[in-house]
């Protein structure tokens, strides 16, 4: 999701970091520097995972996030460990969409 570069923005973005951290296998991808420092890009990432984790907040302040299968196939592990982030994931949608109602955060500029 891409936001405005405000002081607001700064502190949603804070704690939108600290959301996605906490859970193991993500990672929170942050650029300040978003279109020459106007906006803020949050992603989520993930530490091997089978897929991609998609952001997107609307200007009705409705925020989702999706999920793209980087794979076609999976042994019985990958399926156990998916039912795990799958639920990581579950948790990270819930505190972000907290925040998105709590801050609600200024989109970006284009």
């Amino acid at each position: 999701m891409i936001i405005k570069n405000t002081p607001e923005n700064s502190t949603f973005t804070r704690k939108a970091r600290e959301v996605i951290n906490q859970e193991t296998g993500f990672r929170a991808i942050l650029d300040r520097e978003w279109n020459c420092g106007r906006d803020i890009r949050i992603e989520v990432g993930t530490v091997n995972a089978p897929f991609i984790v998609i952001t997107n907040l609307t200007a009705e302040d409705s925020f989702a996030l999706h999920v793209r299968m980087t794979k076609i196939e999976l042994d019985i592990i990958e399926i156990e460990e998916m039912k795990y982030r799958m639920e990581s994931l579950d948790r990270i949608t819930s505190h972000l969409y907290h925040l998105v109602e709590e801050y609600r955060p200024v989109l970006n500029s284009y």
